[in-house]
């Protein structure tokens, strides 16, 4: 079985979260990517952000590193993901897109919780909120079917 690794973050800005809509699945999503080479993650998450957003004035907070582990199947094998997410703040809200992309929102965090379709990302989004404010008291929202 092949294995990727991808790296992003969940990146806010004055309490709103930034979700990017993909330009072929039309799901919301956070900035993410390949490692490539010998990147470290927050290399690759630094770069990803840069290339799908314009943005590079980002602070990271540390400690915040959430990982999603999947599989799905590409040109019918078995190829199994690791999704490394960290936290980030932008200093600006000056988003220019990748074309992988055909839309961009900051969010309040009740708005993104119900924007993005994927249960992992939304319990990524819960810890980043909860580590922003830790009055926060979430859980994953039921899905809709």
């Amino acid at each position: 079985m092949r294995h990727e690794k991808s790296c992003g973050a969940v990146v806010f800005r004055d309490n709103k979260f930034l979700l990017l809509k993909n330009s072929k699945s039309k799901n919301w999503g956070a900035p993410k990517g390949h490692v490539e080479n010998n990147e470290t993650e927050e290399e690759t998450a630094r770069r990803e952000i840069f290339e799908e957003t314009g943005l590079s004035n980002l602070r990271f907070l540390p400690g915040f590193r959430q990982i999603n582990h999947f599989s799905l199947y590409l040109g019918g094998k078995k190829v199994s993901k690791e999704v490394v997410f960290f936290l980030a703040e932008s200093k600006s809200g000056n988003v220019t897109l990748s074309n992988e992309h055909s839309a961009y929102e900051w969010l309040l965090f009740e708005d993104a919780i119900h924007r993005v379709k994927f249960r992992a990302l939304k319990s990524i989004l819960i810890n980043a909120a909860k580590t922003l404010d830790s009055k926060f008291t979430l859980s994953v929202p039921p899905e809709k079917n």
